[in-house]
């Protein structure tokens, strides 16, 4: 297999991400800037290396609270946090980006991370409010159509088959899928 592709890209990436962050965990001094420690930790949740990316996340939003990146920090911090099936963690970081950073382009996305956390954890009547809230909002087609269809589905998951008829077909009221020419 060639270096850069498939598992052994991953692999190189993977050691090099936690080559990092052992340097920095022991050589604080490592550290250049708040650029370069976002980067660093952006890098670790690219390579799926949740645990680190939110310990640096969150090690980022202690040291610049202030950053212009602390709504994606913290909003990365979250994703990973569900990523690890830590559900509780992940809604209540998503609410804390709504509530810190009312005009952060990421608020709908939050707003549809407490969803999906209540989702995946398969608390599902916590999950069809936050999904209603979603789709409530002024947000984009795929984004309301992903909240809509994870209302219908857990309607589905809790026996409540006509709440799920309905959501299923106001899902496709919305978006009735490709058009198909005879």
């Amino acid at each position: 297999m060639l270096l850069g592709t498939g598992r052994t890209s991953r692999f190189v990436g993977t050691a090099i991400a936690l080559g990092v962050a052992l340097a920095v965990a022991w050589c604080p001094s490592a550290r250049a800037d708040e650029a370069t420690d976002y980067e660093l930790a952006y890098a670790m949740f690219g390579q799926e290396q949740y645990e680190f990316a939110r310990a640096e996340f969150t090690r980022f939003l202690a040291a610049y609270p202030v950053s212009d990146l602390a709504d994606q920090a913290l909003y990365l911090a979250s994703e990973s946090e569900r990523m690890l099936g830590l559900y509780e963690e992940a809604a209540a970081g998503y609410r804390r980006l709504q509530n810190d950073y009312p005009n952060s382009d990421l608020r709908i996305d939050a707003m549809h991370g407490v969803g999906q956390a209540w989702f995946d954890a398969g608390r599902y009547d916590e999950s069809v409010l936050a999904f209603e809230k979603v789709t409530a909002a002024d947000v984009e087609p795929e984004t309301l159509a992903t909240a809509q269809y994870h209302i219908a589905e857990a309607h589905y998951r809790l026996g409540v088959y006509d709440l799920a008829l309905a959501a299923y077909d106001t899902l496709l009221a919305r978006d009735p899928g490709p058009k198909h020419s005879e």
